[in-house]
C-alpha cells in the first residue's frame, strides 16, 4: 500500500499545483512562443518544472524519506533545479550548465554512489559515474522535444526502477522511484498533446538527474552473472541514451551545435515517416517499456537467455538508428552543403568515425555476435551445463576466432552492402561465408590445442551466427515494413491509389509511391487479369480482382486515382485497359521505366508517373 501511496501523492500534488503555475506563467509573461526549430505551434506556459519539484519534495517529506536519502542527491537535485529554473527565466550558457551538472555529479559521488557499486575499479568507476549522471541528465533534457514525451518517458523509467527495487527488497529506493514516477505522470496530464504547459530545463534536468542517480544507488541481483547487473540501468535508460546518441551523431555530422534545438530527434523522425504525433509518442513509450521489460527479465533468466535478449535489443536499437538516420530532417541547403564541402574538410578521427559510422557499427556488432554465438553453441551442445575447461578456454578461442571471422566477413564483402537493398544473392553469400568460417574452425582450431570443439558445436555455432547476422542486417528492412504498416492510415488526405498490373513494373511503382512522400499517394492495392495472382499480396498489398471488376473496387475502396503499371502489352490492349479505367470517372496515370537521352540540360524530368492518353505508345 505504501508503494501505491508513493505514486498517488506526488501525482495528486502536481495535478493540483500545475494550473496555478500556468496562471502565474501567463501573468508574468513566461510563455514559450512558437519557433521554426521547435515543435509547438501556439504560445505555451513555461515553469512546469516548479510543479514537478514541489510534487517530488513534498511527497518525500510526507512519506518520510528525507532522512533516508543521501545528502549528495539532495543538494545535487536542488542545484540542478535552481540552475534549470534560472536558465528557463534568464538563460545560461551551455558551458556554465555543464559545469553545474559536473558539480552535481561530484556531489553524488561524495556520498559514495558509483556505477557498479564496487564491481569496477575506482579509476574506471569515477569517470563513468560522472559521465552517466551528466549524460542521462542532459539526455532527458534533449528528450523534452515534444508534448508529453519527457514526462511520459520519465514516468515509465521511474515506474520500472521502482518495480525492480521492489523485487530486490530495496524499499527506500523503490518508494523514491515511484515518487518521481508519480510526479512525472501528474505533469503529463497537462503536458500531453496539445500541451498547456512545458516543464522547461528546471523539470527535464531535475527528472534526469534524479532518475540517473537513483539508478546508480541501487544494487541489481541477477540469477545469471553479476556483470549483467550493469546492463539493467542501461536497458531502463535505453530510450534517452538512444535518442541522444542519434541526435549527437547527426548534429556532429552536419556541423550543427549539439546544444542547438531542432526537429531531428527520434520522435520528429517518426512523424517525418508518416506517424501521427500520438502514434509517435506511443512508439516512444513502447520502446521505453520494452527496455524496462528486458531489464526485469535479466533478474530471473539464466546467462545465455539474458545475453540473447541483450544482443537482440542491441540489434533492434542499431537497426532503428540506421533506419531513422536516413530520414531527412534538415534543410535541403544543409544536405547540399554537406555534399559540396565534404571533400574539402580536414580529415580527423571524429569525421572519419562519422563518415564510416555504419561500417564501424557493423564491425562492433558482428564481433559481439561471433563471441555470443560461440558461447550459445556450447550452451546448447551441453544442455546448459558448459564444461569448466570450455569456460577456461573461451578467451583463447575468441582471441583466435574473432579476428579470423572479421577477415572472412571482409573478404565476402559484408561491409560494402547497404542493408535495405539486401537480396537473395547476398543471403547466399552470407551462408557461404559462415560455412567457410565453420569449416576452418573444424579443421584448424584442434591444431592450436586450445579446446577440442565437437563437430555439432561448430554446426550450431554456424547456424546461430548466420541467424543473428541475418536478423541484424535485415533489421532496417523489418522496421521499414513495420513503419509502413503502422502509418498506413495516418494521412487521411493522401490520394488513394489503385495499381493496374501486379508485375515487376507494378512492384517498382509501389515502392516509389511508398518511399516518395512528396507524391502524397496512399496505395490501396492492385488489380490484375492474371487468375494466378488473384488473392496474392505484393509487398503486403492485395491483388483484389481483375479489370472487369474495377468499377466495384474503385467504389468500395474509395479510390481517388488509378495508375496503370503494365509495360509488356500491345497498344490495343493498353487502350482497352485505359478505357476501362477511364469509365470509372477517376484520373488515370501510367507508371513506366524508360531511359531517354538528355537533350535539354536545362530541364530534367524527375518523375516517371505521367498522365496517360488513349493514344499513348507502349
Amino acid at each position: 500500500m505504501n508503494y501505491l501511496i508513493a505514486l498517488i501523492i506526488p501525482f495528486s500534488i502536481v495535478v493540483l499545483v500545475t494550473p496555478v503555475i500556468i496562471m502565474i506563467a501567463k501573468r508574468t509573461g513566461m510563455i514559450s512562443q512558437p519557433q521554426s526549430n521547435r515543435w509547438h505551434s501556439r504560445p505555451t506556459a513555461l515553469l512546469g518544472g516548479i510543479g514537478i519539484f514541489i510534487g517530488v519534495v513534498s511527497s518525500i517529506i510526507w512519506i518520510g524519506l528525507l532522512d533516508s536519502i543521501y545528502s549528495g542527491l539532495v543538494f545535487g537535485a536542488v542545484l540542478i533545479f535552481i540552475s534549470g529554473l534560472y536558465d528557463d527565466v534568464k538563460g545560461l550558457r551551455p558551458y556554465v550548465k555543464l559545469i553545474i551538472h559536473i558539480i552535481a555529479g561530484v556531489l553524488v559521488m561524495t556520498s559514495g554512489v558509483f556505477l557498479g557499486n564496487g564491481l569496477l575499479p575506482g579509476y574506471i568507476a569515477i569517470p563513468i559515474t560522472l559521465l552517466w549522471v551528466v549524460g542521462i541528465t542532459n539526455a532527458m533534457n534533449l528528450l523534452d522535444n515534444m508534448d508529453g514525451l519527457c514526462s511520459g518517458i520519465s514516468g515509465i523509467i521511474g515506474l520500472f526502477l521502482g518495480i525492480i527495487f521492489l523485487l530486490n527488497d530495496q524499499s527506500v529506493l523503490s518508494l523514491l522511484s515511484f515518487t518521481v514516477s508519480g510526479a512525472a505522470f501528474g505533469f503529463l496530464v497537462y503536458n500531453f498533446s496539445s500541451a498547456k504547459i512545458f516543464m522547461g530545463d528546471s523539470g527535464s534536468l531535475f527528472l534526469g538527474f534524479l532518475l540517473s542517480t537513483i539508478a546508480l544507488m541501487g544494487t541489481y541481483e541477477t540469477k545469471s552473472h553479476v556483470m549483467l547487473s550493469l546492463g539493467i540501468p542501461l536497458l531502463i535508460m535505453s530510450l534517452p541514451i538512444f535518442d541522444t546518441t542519434l541526435v549527437t551523431i547527426s548534429r556532429k555530422y552536419f556541423n550543427r551545435p549539439i546544444s542547438q534545438g531542432g526537429r531531428d530527434h527520434s520522435s520528429h523522425r517518426l512523424i517525418a515517416l508518416g506517424y501521427s504525433e500520438r502514434k509517435s509518442l506511443l512508439v516512444m513509450y513502447g520502446i521505453a517499456i520494452f527496455g524496462g521489460g528486458i531489464a526485469i527479465g535479466l533478474i530471473y533468466l539464466n546467462l545465455s537467455i539474458s545475453l540473447l535478449l541483450v544482443i537482440l535489443s542491441l540489434i533492434l536499437f542499431v537497426g532503428s538508428g540506421a533506419f531513422l538516420s536516413r530520414v531527412k530532417v534538415y534543410s535541403v541547403n544543409e544536405y547540399e552543403s554537406l555534399l559540396e564541402n565534404n571533400g574539402g574538410k580536414r580529415v580527423t578521427l571524429i569525421r572519419t568515425v562519422l563518415q564510416y559510422k555504419r561500417q564501424i557499427v557493423e564491425v562492433l556488432v558482428d564481433s559481439i555476435l561471433v563471441m555470443y554465438s560461440l558461447y550459445l553453441a556450447a550452451w546448447l551442445q551441453y544442455n546448459g551445463e558448459i564444461p569448466h575447461d570450455f569456460i577456461a578456454s573461451y578467451p583463447s578461442l575468441v582471441t583466435v576466432l574473432l579476428p579470423y571471422s572479421l577477415i572472412v566477413f571482409l573478404v565476402f564483402r559484408f561491409y560494402s552492402d547497404i542493408w535495405r537493398y539486401l537480396t537473395v544473392s547476398d543471403s547466399l553469400r552470407f551462408v557461404i561465408s559462415v560455412g567457410v568460417l565453420a569449416l576452418s574452425m573444424f579443421l584448424f582450431i584442434p591444431l592450436l590445442d586450445i579446446f577440442d570443439l565437437k563437430f555439432t558445436t561448430v554446426i550450431i555455432f554456424a547456424i546461430v551466427l548466420f541467424l543473428l547476422l541475418s536478423v541484424f542486417r535485415l533489421s532496417e528492412r523489418l522496421l521499414y515494413t513495420l513503419q509502413r504498416a503502422v502509418t498506413n492510415g495516418d494521412n487521411q488526405i493522401s490520394t488513394r491509389i489503385l495499381l493496374v498490373g501486379a508485375g515487376d513494373t507494378g512492384s517498382i511503382a509501389l515502392r516509389e509511391i511508398i518511399q516518395n512522400k512528396k507524391l502524397n499517394f496512399k496505395p490501396i492495392g492492385f488489380i490484375d487479369d492474371d487468375p494466378s495472382k488473384r488473392g496474392a499480396r505484393i509487398d503486403g498489398y492485395p491483388v483484389m480482382g481483375s479489370t472487369t471488376s474495377i468499377n466495384d473496387i474503385v467504389a468500395s475502396k474509395q479510390i481517388d486515382k488509378i495508375i496503370i503499371s503494365i509495360t509488356d502489352i500491345g497498344r490495343e490492349k493498353l487502350k482497352e485497359i485505359y478505357n476501362q479505367c477511364e469509365n470509372t470517372g477517376k484520373p488515370v496515370m501510367r507508371a513506366r521505366i524508360s531511359f531517354d537521352p538528355l537533350i535539354n540540360t536545362n530541364f530534367i524530368e524527375e518523375a516517371y508517373l505521367d498522365q496517360i492518353s488513349p493514344d499513348s505508345e507502349d
